[in-house]
């Protein structure tokens, strides 16, 4: 499944020439529900030279449920637009693919992807550099 993410941005747009990798692991051992998220993301440039980001669902309904999709793409526009807001920058004509991650029939929980989500577009911005640790 691949859609468009269109976001309204200020800022100077950051392209990128590579191939970033990142993972996204909320997992929490105390009791209760949304203890358990898992996602790994890549993001190359897009082939489509248009000036928005493209995001891909490249998993099986068994490693992550199409279900969770909606909150694992909210995740990912959340954090974009937070670094927008902060760093005045943002991701311009890339593809996010959403490549891998995995599932717990019981303490899975929406709210676990949606920060899941977050956690892995963080993890590639920053080892990308286009991000540093201190202004997220």
């Amino acid at each position: 499944m691949k859609v468009i993410i269109a976001l309204e941005c200020e800022g100077t747009p950051v392209s990128i020439d590579k191939e970033i990798k990142g993972v996204g692991y909320f997992i929490r051992q105390n009791p209760g529900a949304e203890r358990y998220g898992h996602v790994k993301i890549i993001i190359e440039p897009s082939n489509s030279k248009s000036s928005h980001n493209w995001f891909s669902w490249e998993v099986s309904e068994e490693t992550i449920p199409l279900d969770l999709f909606d909150m694992v793409l909210e995740g990912i526009k959340s954090f974009l637009r937070e670094i927008s807001d902060s760093s005045e920058k943002y991701l311009w004509e890339s593809q996010i693919r959403v490549v891998g991650g995995s599932y717990h029939p019981v303490d899975s929980s929406p709210k676990a992807y949606f920060v899941a989500g977050r956690l892995a577009i963080k993890d590639a911005l920053l080892n990308a550099g286009i991000i540093d640790e201190e202004r997220t």
